[in-house]
């Protein structure tokens, strides 16, 4: 849940994209498969959808970037424009022989078409949840399960 109390799915994904039009096309995807599944209607612009899009940049053999964090983009004509900002950013950077800025958690102001630095980007000390205990699934309930499960409409 999120501090508002309502239900929170977050979903994190592997560092794998390497194009902008990858990480647009995963979106679109995955607003399919929350649809098709009926968990939401995933529509960014009444807020059912937000990314917080981590990412860094190797620009040259000299300059490569730490970890950034954009949170809360709410549309993908946001997350193209605030990655394109950021890489022009951190060309301009590298042209002028600079270092790039310390890990930080970005925002998107929408009305500059800029990114925002809110803060430097700390490790989190999560702490177990004492009031959960921990949940084993035997191998055979995962593959009874995985049996179960329907076909997705663009799996062959």
């Amino acid at each position: 849940f999120n501090r508002a109390g309502n239900p929170l799915l977050e979903l994190v994904t592997e560092p794998v994209f390497k194009k902008l039009e990858d990480v647009s096309r995963f979106i679109k995807q995955l607003q399919n498969l929350l649809r098709y599944l009926d968990v939401s209607e995933a529509r960014m612009e009444k807020g059912q959808l937000r990314i917080d899009l981590n990412f860094s940049l190797q620009l040259g053999d000299r300059y490569s970037t730490p970890r950034y964090e954009i949170k809360n983009l709410n549309s993908l004509a946001n997350v193209e424009k605030a990655v394109k900002y950021e890489i022009k950013k951190h060309q301009l950077l590298f042209s002028q022989g600079k270092n790039p800025p310390l890990s930080q958690t970005l925002g998107f102001d929408e009305s500059q078409q800029v990114t925002i630095s809110h803060r430097e980007k700390t490790n989190y000390f999560y702490l177990p949840e004492v009031n959960i205990p921990p949940i084993r699934i035997k191998v055979s309930e995962v593959r009874k399960i995985k049996d179960d499960l329907p076909k997705l409409p663009w799996v062959y």
